[in-house]
This record gives structure tokens, sequence and C-alpha cells, in this order.
């Protein structure tokens, strides 16, 4: 996960501020398969111009198992997935509102509930496209303007190292230092990013594809988002470095502390930018399994008509689904492992799909169901007493994803089998729609070492800077 916005700025801020910079591996771990979506999935996507991600499922599987799929990750993806991406966002940005303004959680996520229900109402993506590039500035001038005061405040990033390296020098570890640190880094890196962090670019990203005017064009898009996640993390690491530096306990505080107060609009506008899109960004997809999916479902009219008035319903119901998770959770990163967990295991089914024509909707189903049903019986095991280095946040959430992982791809494989193949004309269908794919092996291969070169140079980087 790359920090594209002030949401995981505080996410560094705060994984950070408990430990070191390693411990952001578990995040960084995603720039693994940062290259796959662009170099594989992005033509993809472009050449199959498809409303939504859920329309993949009628087009790749026959029977019932698809019926069945397609409903079931409707209300899946589009009401539980869906809104706790959101809550990450909301959650993050209410604390921001709560620093500045002298909120309360409550009265913060009331006034963000108010902000996005209203943009519901204007959520087009033809507007959305126009606007994203607005919000863009907006960010890189709010961010621009943070680290010009946090540099004003510090004494500039190398005096900033200095004074962290003197007082609070363990947090400007790179590298795993124990067996326990080595543990972990080599679940994220042997396991995470393929696990849990990379699926095939549907949902949000697949729009942005959709819009390219060929394949080409999709790639460049995918590399493009690469480029500006690339320059946007750097610049909030050191941001993030130069604010602990001055010993500042909260991201926000620490920004509204350094910023001057006739600023502090512009900084807000700028927070506010890519907030807001981001969740208009979500609420498209997860409206989208609702209108497009449900909807017609119920009207059993695949080309009926969505009226306008139900995609606002939906995208009401889910930011009201998305609030109340945000007003019950309590830290950014407990949100993401979360998330993490409810996919282990399920991200390699969704790869594979594409390209093992055995898998079936039945296996993806069982991979879905099994991850959050196993969650749940995980979390009501004491598991400290049997396994190494599970004491602590860390180690219970590698655990976890890795026990997941290699259950739910059991399960999985063993209902493929189990189950009878897709109709070979649909598979033929499927091939002649979505054309040539192309020395497919080859490009994952190169796009695998491109990532792990990524990541090594990005720490190599970053090591050299902390020297």
């Amino acid at each position: 996960m790359f920090l594209l916005s002030a949401d995981q700025g505080q996410l560094a801020f705060e994984v950070i501020k408990k430990g070191s910079i390693w411990t952001m591996w578990q995040f960084w771990s995603s720039m693994i398969g940062a290259f796959i979506i662009p170099f594989i999935f992005a033509p993809f996507w472009q050449r199959l111009q498809l409303s939504s991600d859920n329309e993949f499922i009628d087009l790749r599987f026959s029977g019932k198992g698809a019926a069945v799929l397609k409903i079931f990750r409707a209300y899946y993806v589009g009401m539980l997935i869906v809104s706790l991406l959101l809550s990450f966002h909301l959650l993050a940005f209410s604390k921001f509102l709560s620093v500045f303004y002298g909120l309360d959680k409550f009265s913060s996520l009331a006034i963000i509930a108010a902000i996005l229900l209203l943009y519901s109402a204007k959520n087009i993506f033809s507007i959305k496209l126009k606007t994203d590039i607005l919000h863009a500035a907006l960010y890189v001038m709010a961010l621009g303007l943070l680290i010009y005061f946090a540099y004003e405040k510090s004494g500039g990033l190398f005096n900033a190292l200095s004074s962290i390296k003197s007082t609070q020098g363990e947090r400007l570890q790179i590298w795993p230092l124990n067996a326990e640190q080595l543990f972990y880094s080599l679940s994220f890196l042997c396991v995470q990013w393929w696990s849990v962090q990379i699926m095939d670019g549907g949902g949000p990203e697949m729009i942005r594809f959709k819009a390219g005017q060929n394949e080409k064009s999709a790639i460049l898009t995918g590399l493009s988002s690469l480029l500006f996640s690339f320059i946007s993390s750097l610049l909030l690491i050191i941001l993030v470095l130069m604010l602990l530096s001055v010993g500042a306990d909260d991201f926000n505080s620490s920004i509204r502390s350094i910023v001057p107060v006739y600023l502090h609009p512009l900084i807000i506008l700028g927070w506010f930018g890519l907030f807001i899109s981001t969740c208009e960004s979500l609420l498209l997809w997860g409206a989208a399994f609702w209108t497009e999916d449900l909807y017609r479902s119920i009207r059993s009219n695949k080309i009926a008509v969505v009226p306008s008035y139900f995609k606002l319903l939906a995208m009401v119901f889910l930011s009201l689904i998305a609030i109340t998770a945000a007003y019950n959770a309590e830290n950014l990163q407990g949100i993401m492992h979360w998330f993490f967990a409810l996919s282990a295991g399920v991200a390699p089914i969704i790869f594979l799909r594409w390209f093992w024509m055995r898998i079936n909707a039945w296996t993806q189903l069982a991979a879905m169901l099994t991850s959050p049903i196993l969650n749940l019986i995980y979390s009501q095991i004491e598991w400290r007493a049997y396994l190494p280095y599970h004491s602590g946040e860390m180690g219970e959430y590698v655990w976890r994803m890795i026990i997941m992982t290699i259950s739910t791809l059991l399960i999985a494989f063993t209902v493929m089998f189990l189950t009878k193949a897709d109709d070979p004309a649909k598979i033929e269908s499927f091939n002649n729609r979505l054309g040539k794919k192309g020395p497919v092996l080859q490009k994952y291969l190169l796009a695998v070492l491109l990532g792990f070169l990524y990541f090594f140079i990005w720490n190599l980087m970053l090591w050299v800077l902390v020297g």
C-alpha cells in the first residue's frame, strides 16, 4: 500500500511512532506486486469494457454457481468490503477535523456524514474525472505547504534525523534486526503481497483502465499512478520524520501547530480534496453492485434502466454503514489489518481465474466465504501458547494472515475439484472476448522482479537517507 493521501500519512505516523520505519513493511510489501496490474490486467480491463467488475462473473463463469456468486459478491463486497475501506478514510478525516476544530468523534463524523451524503447526490463518473485533477492539485499544494513549515520547524530533514537518532534512534530502523522481526518480514515478502494485497485491478481501478483509449493508455494509467504514489509516499515519510523530530505526539495536532492559522483553510481543503476523491471512487464502485447487479436481478431484466434515485439510495446506505464502522473503530492500523485478514487467500483465486480455466464460480465463492468465517473462528482460539512470535499485535496479525491463506486456498481448491467445470462454450466465449493474453508468465516474472527491485531500492534509498 503506497501513501496516496493524508489518511496514509496518519497511518505512517501511527505505525512509526509505535515502532520504527521497518514496521511499514507490512504495507510497503505491496510494492512487490505493483507492476502486475499495469503490465497484465490493465490491458485486459480496457479490452473488456465492462460496466462493473461484477459483470466479469457473467462473462467468465457459467451455471448456477455464477448466479449465486454474483449476488453474494454484490452484498459482500458492495456492502462489507466497500464500507470497510470507506470507514478507514472517514476515521482518518474525522481525526483531522477533530484536531483542527476541537470536535469530538461523534460531531466530526456527523459533519463528514452530511458532506458525504451531499456529494453522493452529484457523484457521477463524468464529473468525477474532471474534479479528480483539481483534488490532486489541491492535495499537492497542501502537502508542499506542510513540508515547508515542517522543514522550518525541525531545522531541515538532516537536522531532524540527527535529533531522532539522539533521542529515539530505534524509529529509524529500516531492516529487521532479530529472529522475530525476520519472521515477520519474510511473512510480508513471501506471503502477504500475493495473498492479500494484489488482486486483479478490479473495482475503482478498473474504471480508470476502461476509460483509456487503448491498451497502451491503460498501461500508462497504471504506471502513472505508481509514479504519483512513489513521490507522494516519499514526501509523506519525510514529513512524518520531521514531525517526529520535534516531539509530535499526533500527526494532525502537529501539522495544526506548525502551520499559521491563516493557512489552515488551505491545508484542510487539500486534505479534503483527496479524501472526497477517494470516497467518491469507493461509493461509485459500491453503488455499481447495487444498481447494475442487484436491481437488475430483482427486475429480471439485464437491460433495465436503473433509476437515479436508486443509485443515490445505494450510496447513502453505504455511507451510513461506513460512518457507523468508523465510529466504532479504534485506529487506522486495526482497520487495515482486518481488511487484509478478510482478503487472505482470496487474492490468488481472483488472479488465477483469468488463466486457469478449471477455477469455477464455486471456487471463488468458497474462498470468499471461507476467509470471514475462519477469521471469526480464529478470534475465539488462544494461539499464543502454541505459535512462536505470536505475542503482540504484529504477531497476532501475521499468524492470522498465514493461517487464513493456507486454509482458504485448501478449501477453495477442494471445492474446485469436487464441483463441475465451467461450460466449454462459456470458456471459449470468454477467451475470444479477451483476445490474446500474450506471454503472461514472462510478464508476470518481469513484473515481480521489478517489484522486488522497487521494494529494495525504496528501502535502500530510505536507509541512505536516514544514514
